[in-house]
């Protein structure tokens, strides 16, 4: 554990300091937010829970969160149930997550624990900020959408196959019986066939007989027919199940990739950010040693330039791999109807 002089810095001449005294007070005030954070959050679960705003002679937890904040507390309503809702979520784990604020461990509070245990590992919960945390959350519940529309479909599909199957358990066994019945019948008109022929006029009821008989084979014939199709129509459903499994499969692998397509493109974005953000601070030292002052339009102008030279060309690539001509055509028209009117805004009297 680190230990700190609180008096280390008060008054010190700054050339006398180090740098390992200089970083742990860092490293010891970053580790304090947390638990401030902590603290905050489980004293107000307890005001809340245990009903004690009401020995202050509220109602509700929020007229007691907002008579504090105009009394000159810094927690309002909305903070004081964001504090609260960390604290139910993190717990004692919010220091070893490395992230002390506030705003963005609120947004990632539906973040699955593995998903935030990579994200303490990588370093990029410590450095995360509120607009990083709302994109990730956006690109999270969108994969989540995706992938939840596909089992979906998947689900439906096995359930129409079930169906499917238990109709055909009962055709199948409606088949063996009769199955079982014509080759009685045969039995029998073998040893009719074995008899001596006797040539008699047949009666009435032997005629009634023989038209019952060819109206039972036809039937017969006809359960096959049905038997078979219905077969068939099961062999052709389970082969459109495997595939639709076989689709949910690469759907979700594409989605996986472009997950971490847009992760590189954020990193790729954050290291360009960076860059801007390095020559802002080399613009204002020049003005402040005097020197020439650089551009800073022109730098900004680069910047979203580039940006919008790098989204043109992926733009570009998604109107190429339409899986049809008409799609095509249609995505060129979207983007020309765009493009003009971008041209109409750059031509106009505001530039």
């Amino acid at each position: 554990m680190i230990q700190i002089d609180e008096t280390a810095l008060t008054g010190a001449d700054n050339e006398k300091i180090t740098l390992d005294v200089a970083e742990n007070e860092v490293t010891y005030w970053a580790g304090q937010m947390a638990q401030n954070i902590l603290r905050i959050g489980r004293a107000l679960k307890i005001i809340r829970d245990g009903d004690l705003f009401r020995e202050g002679g509220f109602d509700s937890f929020a007229a007691y969160l907002d008579a504090r904040a105009f009394k000159g507390w810094t927690i309002g309503q909305t903070q004081g149930y964001k504090y609260v809702k960390v604290f139910e979520r993190y717990g004692n784990r919010l220091e070893s997550l490395g992230c002390s604020n506030l705003e963005v461990l609120y947004l990632l509070k539906d973040t699955p624990d593995d998903e935030l245990e990579k994200l303490a590992e990588n370093g990029e919960l410590s450095d995360m900020t509120v607009k990083d945390a709302k994109e990730y959350k956006k690109e999270l519940e969108a994969a989540r959408e995706q992938i939840s529309f596909l089992e979906d479909t998947v689900k439906k599909s096995e359930g129409e196959l079930k169906s499917k199957r238990e109709l055909f358990d009962i055709l199948h066994e409606d088949y063996e019986r009769i199955q079982k019945v014509n080759e009685s019948l045969q039995n029998e008109n073998r040893k009719l066939s074995e008899r001596p022929i006797e040539v008699v006029s047949p009666s009435e009821e032997d005629i009634a007989k023989i038209k019952a008989d060819a109206r039972k084979e036809l039937e017969d014939e006809y359960a096959g027919k049905v038997t078979k199709a219905v077969r068939e129509a099961l062999d052709n459903d389970r082969k459109n199940y495997e595939r639709d499994t076989k689709t949910y499969e690469n759907e979700n692998n594409r989605l996986l990739a472009e997950l971490d397509k847009l992760t590189a493109e954020k990193e790729s974005s954050d290291s360009r950010i960076k860059e801007l953000e390095l020559e802002l601070q080399s613009t204002e030292k020049n003005s402040d040693s005097g020197g020439t002052p650089l551009d800073e339009n022109l730098i900004e102008f680069r910047f979203y330039f580039n940006e919008v030279q790098n989204y043109m060309q992926k733009f570009l690539d998604v109107i190429d791999k339409a899986d049809s001509p008409e799609k095509q055509e249609k995505f060129r028209g979207v983007a020309k109807k765009y493009l003009e009117t971008l041209l109409n805004d750059l031509d106009g009297d505001d530039y």
